[in-house]
């Protein structure tokens, strides 16, 4: 098996940690942060989670939407590279937002370093616009690995 990276999308830990679980999708949250952690126990695939979605998890706490301390335990189950962004993470997300006006700084953000990654073989989110925005649909097309973005993560 090759090296392969697995990217989570803040949403993912929000459903997994929410104060108000009738807003949660136990498949999206938990039980997708378990198997990711049992397939990160292959040497050859790494989690990985980009400084912007720990911010996005911080803001969550803050607003009392989200458990931190169950962040924090589930941080410590996966053991995800936190992964800061780079001049060429940065420059993509402007690009995608100068293509489609819809996508948000953080979305961009967090794809941008996916798809910035050669390595990168899931995407796992929820987010719609990551399935409909024509530049990040032409940048998937274009990537090594045509990552797969997926609301719940399926053993590699």
């Amino acid at each position: 098996m090759t090296e392969q990276n697995i990217y989570i999308d803040a949403d993912i830990f929000w459903h997994a940690t929410a104060f108000d679980k009738r807003k949660c999708e136990e498949k999206l949250g938990e039980k997708n942060l378990h198997t990711i952690a049992g397939s990160c126990a292959n040497s050859e695939i790494t989690a990985i989670v980009p400084q912007v979605i720990v911010g996005e998890c911080l803001v969550n706490a803050f607003n009392k939407e989200i458990d931190i301390e169950e962040v924090i335990r589930f941080f410590e189950i996966l053991n995800p590279n936190l992964e800061s962004p780079s001049k060429e993470i940065f420059l993509k997300a402007h690009e995608f937002m100068q293509n489609d006006y819809d996508l948000t700084g953080n979305d961009t953000l967090f794809i941008s370093h996916a798809l910035c990654n050669p390595l990168t073989s899931v995407i796992v989110s929820t987010e719609g616009t990551f399935r409909t925005s024509q530049p990040i649909l032409e940048a998937i097309r274009n990537h090594p690995r045509r990552p797969k973005v997926r609301s719940t993560f399926r053993k590699v």
